[in-house]
């Protein structure tokens, strides 16, 4: 589902007790999406999700603030996993994420096809691993209606095709 304003709202007002996951896809503006950073602010508070452990916010534009949102979210202290991948986040948001509150605790940290140099990923991976979190920070292969492509390769457009990320054309 592709996250409106009115949706991730929805779901911050919403009381809903027994959720344990939570995966909202907050989209990209060529696809819909309109998400802003404060929009899954009822969310990221916990207030109304009191058993959530797995919650992802991806695929969006927007994912460095949504990040730095995420850095000082109450609910983050009692995740399990948080997942953050499949948007445009850069080194300065995952700098404002290892700078909020501690994710040591967390099982896992997802941050897969993401626009993380090398050094800062080596920096995540440091900062995390040895407490025993497991991080991800592949970056996908993308399999299309032509087939597989890899990371890293420029392969020729051809129609219908299917392109996502950096990596994909």
């Amino acid at each position: 589902m592709v996250c409106r304003p009115t949706s991730c709202a929805a779901w911050g007002a919403s009381e809903l007790p027994a959720l344990v996951h939570l995966e909202l896809w907050l989209g990209r503006s060529d696809d819909g999406g309109d998400c802003e950073v404060a929009d899954p602010e009822p969310i990221l508070s916990g207030a109304r999700l009191p058993r959530l452990r797995r919650l992802a916010l991806r695929n969006s534009e927007i994912q460095d603030e949504v990040a730095a949102a995420a850095a000082s979210a109450p609910v983050v202290a009692r995740l399990d996993v948080l997942d953050l991948s499949m948007g445009v986040l850069s080194d300065d948001g995952a700098a404002t994420l290892l700078d909020g509150r501690p994710l040591t605790h967390l099982k896992k940290l997802d941050l897969h096809h993401h626009f993380l140099s090398e050094p800062f990923q080596d920096r995540i991976r440091q900062a995390l691993e040895p407490a025993g979190v497991e991080v991800d920070l592949d970056q996908d292969c993308v399999l299309d209606i032509n087939g597989l492509r890899l990371p890293g390769k420029r392969y020729e457009l051809r129609e219908p095709d299917i392109c996502v990320g950096p990596d994909s054309y």
